[in-house]
């Protein structure tokens, strides 16, 4: 009875490890990727989802920027800008705790 309770319990956590790998492997490609994949003449700086499958996207060609409008069915481009448009990378809040945390947890190692 012990034993097969204890396949049972060792094939559950092989499935739980196995699921959480999963999730924490596609975490980490998506952060690999950024906003979305990029060439080499062609980069995504910013994106605003409209809804389930349209979207406002900042884009830079070579040193152009353009704001593009994209839907299932269209890709139109809004507005070609004079001057290029300054993302910002500022650090915000939740940036900022992972700093103060760092640094105090390096603190606790140094003592």
């Amino acid at each position: 009875m012990y034993e097969d309770f204890g396949s049972v319990l060792l094939a559950t956590l092989g499935i739980v490890t196995l699921i959480l790998l999963t999730y924490f492997a596609g975490k980490w490609y998506t952060r690999s990727m950024g906003i979305a994949a990029s060439g080499a003449h062609i980069r995504i700086l910013d994106r605003v989802m409209l809804g389930r499958s349209s979207s406002i996207l900042i884009i830079d060609i070579d040193g152009t920027q353009y704001l593009i409008g994209a839907g299932d069915q269209r890709i139109e481009i809004l507005k070609e800008f004079d001057q290029p448009v300054v993302i910002d990378t500022g650090i915000t809040a939740s940036n900022k705790f992972k700093e103060y945390m760092r640094s105090y947890l390096s603190k606790g190692k140094d003592s």
